[in-house]
């Protein structure tokens, strides 16, 4: 009787969930519906956003990003043809905006896309559009707090060797060069940095989800148990917050 009882509960708080969208995790992969979720939080007063390398991931971001803003969205090659979005194929690293256009400025992990010796010049363009808030979420290496590189090669190894391939958005990572708390704080002094997933959670997700029949069980796993863990170190990434008016040093004139 006790264990049908904690059966009946635990289908309840399933069904309570997905009034919060939180089956969405089933479609796009809970990693990726995690880190909209949690850049979602910081943008409830922004009129105007930009999303720099939204990708594929243009769909999903729609659902979490306030629906009273203008949202643009920006990649270099990955749009969706049916989308009702404003879009702009450029390049992050030289935007086609004047100063000080957008109320926030995004970046859902892309900035670990970029290679390292270029990194910093998105990170200028981004301070250089925006007219205060800065939002980037992202693996990050800083031994022994955050510990994204380590991570992303145990995670690279798992896959082929379980699973026989490489997954390339995970070795684009490596080869880039992970960012490191030093690069974001020298453009972006004084900002918020929070860990946003436990690496050993990430990796067991990360793992589970790699194989369709396993992403339910992940999924459920998260849900009821795993998602309370999260944000205990080490941390495999970040949330960077920033405004740009709490630095007035860094703020440019209109064109």
């Amino acid at each position: 009787m006790h264990l049908f009882k904690s059966v009946v509960s635990c289908i309840k708080k399933l069904f309570k969930r997905f009034k919060r969208h939180e089956i969405l995790p089933l479609v796009y992969g809970i990693d990726r519906w995690n880190r909209h979720k949690i850049v979602e939080r910081e943008l409830k007063d922004c009129g105007s956003i930009l999303n720099l390398g939204s990708g594929i991931e243009e769909e999903l971001a729609t659902l979490f990003l306030p629906q009273y803003a203008n949202i643009v969205f920006l990649d270099l090659q990955h749009l969706n043809s049916k989308s009702k979005n404003m879009q702009i194929i450029g390049d992050m690293r030289c935007l086609p905006i004047r100063n000080n256009l957008f109320d926030a400025v995004i970046a859902i992990d892309s900035i670990e896309h970029i290679s390292k010796k270029s990194r910093f010049l998105v990170l200028k363009e981004m301070l250089r559009v925006t007219n205060d808030l800065i939002i980037i979420h992202s693996p990050l290496d800083n031994p022994p707090k955050f510990l994204g590189r380590k991570y992303d090669l145990i995670f690279l190894k798992i896959n082929r060797r379980l699973l026989g391939y490489t997954d390339l958005n995970t070795y684009e990572h490596v080869i880039s060069g992970h960012p490191t708390l030093e690069e974001f704080l020298d453009i972006f002094p004084n900002s918020k940095v929070i860990g946003t997933w436990n690496c050993h959670i990430w990796l067991l997700v990360m793992t589970m989800q790699s194989t369709i029949v396993f992403r339910p069980i992940a999924w459920v796993l998260y849900l009821l148990f795993l998602k309370r863990l999260c944000n205990k170190n080490p941390f495999y990434s970040c949330k960077l917050v920033y405004h740009k008016f709490l630095n007035p040093e860094n703020f440019t004139i209109n064109d």
